[in-house]
């Protein structure tokens, strides 16, 4: 359980900064006044072609699964930013859940010493009792 935490925060941690630069792309895009951009775009590792991209009053945003949706500049803001608070809630979330997680494996392992410690003693004190009864 513990593993899935960490796992799904680790996924969580990769896909802030990618949120991040959505949301200023978004408004770099919106900022423009010019009716095109020049811009560099990865085609596949270390390929990279140049492209001149007509500007207009929406964007298209990648929401996985294969699907792929247009934005105005203000949809596409407010989606990306609830995406981010979301993760970011997520993130908490996690860590509030590890913490606990690890606060409950703590209390478990101290018990079963605790109980360990007893067994000792019970069979300390039957032990003690079978030789009284024996020395009499």
């Amino acid at each position: 359980m513990e593993g899935q935490i960490v796992k799904h925060t680790d996924t969580i941690r990769m896909k802030l900064p990618d949120l991040k630069k959505g949301l200023e792309t978004v408004e770099f895009l919106k900022s423009q006044n010019s009716k095109e951009i020049k811009v560099d775009y990865m085609i596949s590792n270390n390929l990279w072609a140049k492209a001149e991209v007509p500007v207009n009053d929406k964007v298209c945003l990648w929401l996985g699964a294969d699907v792929l949706c247009e934005y105005t500049f203000e949809e596409a803001r407010v989606v990306l930013n609830k995406n981010y608070e979301a993760a970011l809630t997520a993130l908490k979330n996690n860590e509030d859940d590890l913490d606990f997680l690890k606060d409950q494996i703590t209390t478990c392992e101290v018990s079963k010493k605790i109980l360990l410690i007893v067994d000792i003693a019970r069979l300390h004190n039957e032990n003690v009792k079978r030789k009284n009864i024996q020395q009499k």
